[in-house]
């Protein structure tokens, strides 16, 4: 099966010691390349996409793309909602076979977007589908959602705490995704602040 999930993958990846890069695809020429280069350096690959991107291109048609290009290249991909807000849109994607969604609440006060967040991983879990999530604020612009960088933050308890095993934090089943926000914005990774990470 070339159609794989992103539990898989980042397991794989934590067991092997290396990262899965992702890639936002915004047309046929963009996949075409990421592929094609994933394939020729035989490195996994997550195939991300927007609300914008499904609905421009449509969720049966890029699960038909994504699979078709699997099997063309012989090369394992994973699929993935990026900064998907709403649960019915994240279901029905879901129930069409999407098996990796990031759940983008932190538009919403803290304690709504822990709400949203179980309510999503309730329900994908039923279906073995990888959740992220978002519960600080990144700083930018992700299709209709906008951030201004002084209401950007990463909330305290997340910069060093590992959720799996403070369940005291969240009393409900952890996301798939271990960090949740690893950047106070979207920008280029010079700016990140890497103190923050080594202290983790």
């Amino acid at each position: 099966m070339y159609v794989v999930s992103t539990k898989q993958m980042l397991n794989n990846a934590q067991r092997g010691g290396y990262a899965v890069p992702a890639f936002n695809i915004h047309n046929l020429e963009t996949m075409q390349v990421v592929v094609e280069t994933a394939a020729s350096m035989h490195a996994p690959v997550i195939i991300a996409g927007t609300p914008g991107t499904f609905t421009h291109a449509g969720t049966e048609n890029l699960l038909a793309l994504v699979s078709a290009m699997a099997k063309q290249y012989h090369h394992p991909l994973a699929i993935h909602l990026d900064h998907h807000t709403k649960f019915d849109d994240i279901a029905q994607k879901v129930r069409s076979g999407v098996r990796s969604v990031m759940i983008d609440a932190s538009h919403l006060p803290y304690a709504q977007n822990i709400s949203r967040v179980k309510e999503v991983v309730d329900f994908c879990h039923r279906f073995d589908v990888s959740v992220e999530a978002e519960l600080g604020q990144l700083g930018g612009q992700e299709d209709d959602v906008q951030v201004n960088e002084a209401d950007a933050f990463i909330p305290t308890p997340l910069r060093r705490v590992n959720l799996p095993r403070q369940p005291e934090l969240i009393p409900w089943r952890s996301p798939s995704a271990r960090l949740m926000v690893c950047m106070p914005a979207h920008r280029c990774l010079i700016f990140l602040d890497w103190r923050t990470f080594a202290s983790g």
